[in-house]
Formats: C-alpha cells, sequence, structure tokens
C-alpha cells in the first residue's frame, strides 16, 4: 500500500499542472475526473486494507499510512474542487 500511495502521490504531483487528458475530453471535468479516479483507486484498496485492520493488530506504520492516505485523499479533493472553481 505505501508504495501504491508513493506512486499515486508522485503521479498527482507530476501531471496535477496539466493532466493527462484525451483530445475530446473537457479541460476542467476531464481534470476533476481524472483526480476522481485516482482517489478511486487509492480509496477500493484502502477500504480492504482497512476492513482487514480488524485481524490485525495496530502498529505506527497502519497509523502512518492512515496520515498519508488522508493527505492524498485531501490533495486530490483540494484539486477536484479548484477545477470547478476555475470553471
Amino acid at each position: 500500500m505505501r508504495l501504491q500511495l508513493s506512486e499515486v502521490k508522485s503521479y498527482f504531483e507530476a501531471n496535477a499542472p496539466a493532466p493527462p487528458l484525451l483530445p475530446d475530453e473537457p479541460r476542467f471535468a476531464g481534470a476533476a475526473l481524472w483526480a476522481r479516479g485516482l482517489y478511486e483507486r487509492v480509496q477500493a484498496d484502502w477500504r480492504l486494507l482497512h476492513r482487514a485492520g480488524f485481524f490485525l493488530p495496530h502498529s505506527k506504520i497502519a497509523s502512518e499510512a492512515q496520515e498519508s492516505v488522508d493527505r492524498l485523499f485531501t490533495a486530490l479533493e483540494e484539486f477536484q474542487r479548484g477545477q470547478y472553481s476555475e470553471w
């Protein structure tokens, strides 16, 4: 999960100024949808891991992962709101 978070965060930061859109995608809605796709990609795996946490002992790594996920989700949500505001 840590690797996936790092990859998605790096990909988002590298492409946020000019999200990879198809030629026929609208600029703002397409960028928001791109960010939403990244969000959902991480959220699906995080949800599974979180459910499995019931069977796992609490650890520092789990707390750090939760903080990383929260920061990434906040950045992606702010990006989406920003695209809506610019539109």
